[in-house]
């Protein structure tokens, strides 16, 4: 069973999220930023992580790009709402989140499929035919 963790500090899309993924069969954990996502990953072996980009704390930028380096094996999948932040839109980030390692992006509003699809698009890219 692959585990999952959810990286937003909306309570409700966590929640929402957490919901469509169990029953998916998923094993699925859930933190409110980057620096707690990471903590967790110290101990605990993770399949992918669903994060937000705008968080306080670590943002998830930083999160991709810290569990690129620290934890290699483990896919990103990068969920957005945000408008512009800074002058800096959300495709920017959504696009730097990409560069720095993320599978997919997602962006908010999202429903059930999309974030299942892109679990299961990797996936099947995992699948090495005999």
């Amino acid at each position: 069973m692959k585990t999952i963790l959810i990286a937003d500090d909306e309570p409700n899309i966590a929640a929402f999220l957490k919901e469509i993924l169990q029953d998916a069969q998923y094993q699925v954990l859930s933190v409110s930023n980057g620096q707690e996502a990471l903590a967790y990953m110290k101990d605990h072996k993770v399949d992918y992580v669903i994060t937000d980009i705008l968080m306080p704390h670590m943002n998830g930028i930083e999160l991709t790009k810290s569990i690129q380096s620290q934890y290699p094996e483990t896919k990103v999948i990068v969920i957005s709402g945000g408008g512009e932040t800074g002058g800096v839109t959300k495709h920017i980030l959504m696009d730097a989140a990409v560069n720095f390692g993320a599978i997919s992006c997602v962006e908010k509003p999202f429903r059930a499929e999309q974030i299942l699809a892109a679990i299961k698009d990797d996936c099947d890219k995992e699948i090495i035919p005999a």
